[in-house]
């Protein structure tokens, strides 16, 4: 291995995933930018504030992270110096067909016909749970389907948008 290609290895972090674990990375402070995802107290959140303080006598630029949990829209807040790294989580946003509803829970197909059964309604109070609900209704004696848009990370799954598909 010559030395330019050490050098470019030894920069390089490679993490491992194992199957039990919380799907994340680690990516440097000074590269946040608002609106991406972090892990703030180990919640998936998304970057709404980022404040970034100078060098000052104790030798490390500092910045002040805010986010907003992605399941439950509390803030959370962090600060760190920017030279640290932070994790963040790998979120996904896929969209599924509507199959049934019952109760809280729901049926969902995948675009190659897989079966989803691990994704409940938004809870109560979430007004997408009554668009979702709604929308299932006005569509069941239709050849209408609901379409709805799931996000996913660290093992938590919420419905966040919900269209009418017509076939």
């Amino acid at each position: 291995m010559s030395s330019a290609e050490e050098e470019v290895h030894h920069d390089l972090e490679i993490q491992e995933v194992d199957a039990g674990s919380q799907e994340k990375a680690t990516i440097p402070v000074n590269k946040l930018k608002k609106g991406g995802y972090v892990l703030i107290e180990g919640r998936p959140c998304r970057v709404v504030d980022i404040t970034k303080s100078k060098t000052g006598k104790h030798g490390h630029a500092k910045a002040g992270i805010a986010g907003t949990d992605l399941f439950t829209g509390r803030r959370y807040e962090t600060h760190l110096p920017t030279s640290h790294e932070i994790e963040v989580p790998f979120v996904d946003r896929s969209d599924y067909g509507l199959i049934n509803i019952d109760d809280n829970h729901t049926q969902l197909l995948t675009l190659d016909g897989t079966l989803r059964e691990d994704v409940d309604l938004p809870p109560e109070g979430n007004e997408m749970r009554q668009r979702v609900i709604d929308l299932f209704n006005q569509c069941v004696n239709t050849n209408d389907q609901v379409v709805v848009t799931v996000l996913s990370s660290n093992g938590e799954n919420l419905i966040v948008d919900c269209k009418k598909s017509t076939n």
